[in-house]
């Protein structure tokens, strides 16, 4: 009877997960992904998608059929780990090992008010967001930018390059992108304010209201009130607690803690991958949440288990960082390099050429998929240099 690997998350980890394993496996393993919805979400882009952008819509069964993958569209509500079993919208579906591909939402919990009043880029947020802004450009209203991070730039620079007469704010409770090198700092802010965007660094949102953001400058107890026709908190990620309330070891933000070999430690016959996985010890340093690292790490967690399959030793998962890319609109980017570690160049590319290789890198994500799916992606040997002797298998919960 072939083992049962089941992958539950269709974004850019576990969807790249189920391809590369089943070209692995060669149909000696029963892979299953289990998603929420059919149709793939191009994260990256969501920005474009909230201005009216119209992007490809692609589905998911059809970028898996003809690998042996069985693709089941459902929303998961909890896992057995003991019974190796996941729980879905009322059916069971059991599995020898499982690879936790969850993703990430943005976090409206830091704020009274944001749950209720603020839209967020979630691709089942950004419809009615979309909705929304067109209905605000309309009316010649405002738009309140809350996050100084990526997200948050991307999204107040597209609004300002879309719709010029559109009053839109950007609150950042620290320096802008601190990520970033400094040069490529200033280009961005040069670039929002010379597009009218209103910055505001070191704000600190109090509470949002209809129709409006309550914030404070860094230092100062007074608070201050920007009109919002709409808002969009872009501030910070969250996981789903589905893998605490199952009893895996997680960190903090509840993400999953696994080793080098992007096993749980808690629970080995679980591996996750992308933004659901906080890799403890590694030697690729702190990740930040990115499709670029999950892609990375769905390779890796589905090069390792083809390799226990094969009882063969697990390869370490080492992820070399090449820079940061930001879209500033359609015309302007910033490619913010880096060094192998992660750590900053000072060196960026940015203006037109920016924004041509950001939209090469966006391309890629979704040409990878395709490219793994057709073959055409080269595979390395599973070369180990030993053989795991058989008391180092991994344990699997009946």
């Amino acid at each position: 009877m072939k083992r049962q690997i089941t992958i539950l998350g269709g974004g850019y980890a576990g969807l790249l997960t189920a391809l590369r394993l089943a070209r692995r496996a060669r149909g000696q393993l029963d892979i299953r992904l289990i998603n929420g919805s059919e149709l793939f979400v191009e994260r990256v882009r969501q920005h474009q998608a909230a201005v009216g952008a119209r992007l490809r819509s692609l589905s998911i069964p059809r970028l898996l059929a003809g690998t042996g993958v069985s693709f089941v569209a459902a929303r998961a509500d909890g896992l057995d780990l003991a019974r190796g079993e996941l729980h879905a919208q009322g059916r069971r579906f059991g599995f020898d090992e499982l690879v936790l591909a969850l993703g990430s939402r943005v976090d409206r919990s830091l704020v009274p008010g944001a749950r209720e009043h603020a839209f967020s880029l979630d691709a089942d947020i950004v419809p009615a967001l979309r909705e929304r802004l067109l209905a605000v450009e309309r009316a010649r209203g405002s738009v309140v930018v809350v996050g100084g991070g990526l997200s948050g730039i991307e999204m107040a620079a597209e609004l300002a390059e879309r719709w010029p007469h559109v009053p839109v704010t950007l609150l950042s409770h620290s320096q802008l992108a601190p990520e970033l090198s400094r040069g490529a700092r200033e280009y961005i802010r040069r670039h929002l304010l010379q597009s009218g965007v209103q910055l505001h660094e070191g704000a600190r949102v109090q509470q949002i209201e209809p129709g409006a953001v309550w914030w404070s400058s860094e230092g100062s107890a007074t608070a201050q009130r920007s009109v919002a026709g709409v808002c969009i908190w872009a501030g910070g990620f969250a996981v789903s607690s589905l893998p605490r309330e199952a009893g895996l070891l997680v960190n903090a933000r509840e993400q999953v803690i696994v080793g080098d070999h992007l096993r749980s430690l808690s629970h080995p016959q679980v591996s996750a991958v992308g933004d659901a996985a906080d890799v403890e010890g590694g030697a690729s340093g702190r990740l930040h949440l990115s499709c670029k690292v999950a892609i990375y790490m769905a390779a890796s967690a589905a090069d390792n288990v083809a390799r226990r399959h094969q009882r063969l030793a697990e390869a370490p998962f080492v992820f070399s960082d090449g820079g940061v890319c930001i879209s500033l609109g359609r015309r302007t980017g910033v490619i913010d390099r880096r060094w192998p570690d992660g750590s900053v160049r000072e060196q960026s590319i940015d203006g037109r050429s920016g924004a041509f290789f950001k939209e090469l890198i966006c391309r890629y994500t979704v040409l990878r998929l395709r490219a793994e799916r057709a073959g055409l992606w080269p595979l390395s040997a599973l070369e180990a240099p030993r053989q795991l002797p058989t008391s180092a298998a991994p344990r699997i919960a009946a």
